[in-house]
């Protein structure tokens, strides 16, 4: 039952028999190549983060610029003649109310620095 190895199939009910070994014979693993699979792992979580950041600004500035355009309800410009637009008559007059409301005051006297010493 060999079959031309020389050493008996591997069984695992049996706790003489012991798995074949599959590539190198070292039971430690490479550390090598676990450290670069973990940095391609970093890599691309890092750039996964960038693109779905950069993905979800273009998002909200596209939400915020639809929002802004259907604000009025039209995303044209209005057409209308200036007459819909409020007279000067309207519109109040810069002279009113110039001076201000309050009476002046003064500041008081600075304190002596001899009272906190």
């Amino acid at each position: 039952m060999s079959y031309g190895q020389g050493e008996p199939p591997w069984d695992p009910w049996k706790p003489s028999s012991r798995q074949p070994q599959r590539g190198s014979r070292s039971d430690t693993p490479d550390w090598a190549a676990l450290a670069e699979a973990s940095e391609a792992r970093n890599k691309r979580r890092r750039l996964l983060l960038i693109l779905g950041g950069a993905l979800a600004t273009v998002a909200v500035g596209a939400a915020v610029a639809v929002a802004v355009v259907s604000a009025n309800g039209s995303p044209e410009a209005s057409n209308g003649p200036s007459s819909s637009l409020p007279g000067t008559a309207d519109l109040p007059s810069e002279s009113a109310a110039t001076v201000p409301s309050f009476a002046p005051t003064s500041a008081p006297p600075p304190l002596d620095p001899m009272d906190f010493i």
